[in-house]
């Protein structure tokens, strides 16, 4: 059968905390992870890259909140704890991370000022990363809702005025992907593609004048998984975001 490999380092081990837990082969979301195929009952080996944690200095700031089961999902106390949280900086690099205790809760507390952004990561679930922003006059943020869906979460669809993007086509897709872009107005225009928890596999910048363009991107070295295609043109800074499955 197929399974999916995590690796999480142990308290007792000299270096936890200091690793991110991941996913073979190297990932810290199961959307993103490679299947291990099992053909028999063989022992296999099996590697795991753990991405380091960059840690969080001491400082004011808390954010603490929950997460929560949207749709109809049945939650059981099982599925509330244990999930990890992980905590980014403005360039989405990992900081630190923490389980919520038994009634889905999760607290950093003492952490300095700045922009960050969370992610819950729990296997079978899917998640958008959530921003949070701590300044002098607010330093603790609180009530922050990660929400976790059994189903593709849908992405809000912008709507800009200087630009409008089509669907994605083919998707799922193994090979090249396209979208349909009509400009407005001569602009620049970052194009950005991300996994759900935001992390950027890939990014370009293009000019277009003003008409109607299509935008072609080869996916075929992207592992298997859910992508977001983000579009943002330099004038107004609004982007449109569309979804795809590789």
């Amino acid at each position: 059968g197929d399974y999916m490999i995590k690796i999480e380092l142990m308290e007792t081990s000299e270096h936890f905390g200091q690793f991110l837990p991941g996913y073979h082969l190297h990932s810290h979301t199961w959307t993103s992870a490679h299947s291990l195929h099992l053909y028999d009952e063989s022992t296999y080996e099996v590697n795991v890259h753990l991405d380091p944690l960059e840690g969080l200095a001491g400082g004011p700031g808390v954010i603490n909140g929950y997460i929560a089961f949207t749709g109809s999902d049945i939650v059981s106390e099982e599925q509330l704890q244990n999930v990890e949280i992980m905590i980014m900086d403005e360039n989405l690099v990992a900081l630190s991370y923490q389980k919520t205790d038994e009634n889905g809760i999760f607290n950093f507390s003492g952490i300095p000022l700045g922009t960050y952004y969370l992610h819950a990561e729990s296997a079978g679930f899917y998640t958008v990363t959530e921003k949070v922003v701590l300044n002098d006059n607010n330093s603790v943020v609180s009530g922050v809702s990660l929400n976790l869906h059994t189903e593709i979460l849908d992405v809000p669809e912008l709507i800009s005025n200087s630009f409008h993007l089509g669907s994605i086509y083919p998707n799922p897709a193994s090979g090249n992907v396209y979208i349909n872009l009509e400009s407005f107005d001569a602009d620049n225009y970052t194009l950005k593609i991300m996994d759900v928890a935001g992390k950027t596999y890939a990014e370009r910048k293009e000019q277009f004048v003003s008409g109607e363009h299509i935008l072609q991107w080869d996916v075929s070295n992207l592992p298997a998984g859910f992508y977001l295609i983000s579009v943002t043109p330099d004038k107004s800074g609004q982007p449109e975001i569309r979804k795809f499955i590789k």
